[in-house]
């Protein structure tokens, strides 16, 4: 009997604890829709954005002098570095700078021959 009453005045303060929220929320009015067949009903004007409102324009590269920058390939190995560097799965070029000997192979001691 203890169990049923104390479940019962749980519910009954859970409802009056709803009741309480429903009543302190802030009444909200239902915005009067305009007649449309109505000419001089009043409306709110019409506000257009435009989506790409926020888009940046872009702009051209700064221009190096094309002597330094034929010097900067050649620097880094030429057309060959850059190949090597496209060639290497994408963990190893980004932690290994130009130059860089390459790690060991972990699996190079073992065979792979089929008895």
């Amino acid at each position: 009997m203890l169990i049923s009453s104390q479940a019962s005045a749980w519910s009954v303060v859970a409802a009056l604890l709803g009741a309480a929220m429903m009543l302190s929320a802030p009444v909200q009015a239902e915005p009067v829709a305009a007649d449309p067949t109505d000419p001089q009903a009043t409306v709110p004007p019409v506000v257009y954005q435009s989506p790409l409102a926020g888009v940046r324009p872009l702009s051209d590269p700064a221009v190096s002098d094309w002597r330094q920058a034929h010097q900067t390939v050649l620097s880094r190995g030429g057309w060959r570095g850059y190949a090597r560097e496209a060639a290497m799965p994408p963990e190893r070029a980004a932690s290994s700078p130009p130059g860089a000997s390459p790690k060991p192979d972990p699996h190079a001691g073992h065979s792979h021959s089929n008895k």
